[in-house]
């Protein structure tokens, strides 16, 4: 009679550590269907604040300077806007567009960082906020 107890006790212990992994598999999902939302509305802030830069720069009297800036502005404004979308489409190839996201929103952020401009400063705050990001959301995909 022991043993059947011990049998009993051993399969609803192992049962329990099942459901307790399926919950914490759960949870994490949760977390990261949630931080995926949250990267998706930064990517998408971060093409508008781009795009603000960009337009920013073809006003200023000095834009003759600031022709690296704005082609740096429109290739993160699209590479922002495009992993934002394939990111709602939960595309096979996401982590190969966050990998180039963050190349290139490091890239503008430095160069805007170089001018004094109010639009180039706010750019380049966003893009490192935004490379950021996608390298956390890159590193959660990792460990799943």
């Amino acid at each position: 009679m022991p043993d059947l107890r011990n049998r009993k006790q051993k399969k609803s212990h192992t049962r329990h550590s099942h459901i307790k992994k399926q919950v914490e598999v759960r949870n994490n999902n949760k977390k990261l269907k949630m931080d995926t939302r949250k990267l998706i509305e930064e990517l998408y802030l971060c093409s508008a604040t781009c795009d603000a830069c960009y337009k920013g720069c073809l006003e200023e009297a000095d834009n003759d300077k600031l022709q690296r800036c704005m082609k740096l502005d429109k290739e993160c404004l699209e590479i922002c806007r495009l992993t934002g979308s394939l990111l709602e489409e939960d595309s096979e190839n996401t982590d190969k567009f966050l990998r180039l996201c963050v190349e290139i929103c490091n890239a503008c952020a430095e160069e805007c960082q170089e001018h004094h401009h109010e639009h180039c400063q706010k750019c380049a705050a966003e893009c490192r906020r935004c490379a950021e990001m996608c390298n956390e959301h890159l590193h959660h995909m990792e460990i799943r």
